[in-house]
């Protein structure tokens, strides 16, 4: 079975540049979520 993240890159649903721009937006966005959420939260709570 084909790895869920190339699927659309394979079988040319979409470029490879928006393939490369999506991946990027995924790290950054898993990367930035959980500082901002102990900014909002607050931590120990």
């Amino acid at each position: 079975m084909e790895p869920f993240d190339k699927i659309g890159l394979q079988r040319f649903i979409i470029s490879q540049s928006l393939f490369a721009t999506l991946f990027i937006m995924a790290v950054v966005t898993n990367l930035l979520v959980p500082p901002i959420l102990e900014h909002l939260v607050g931590v120990g709570t």
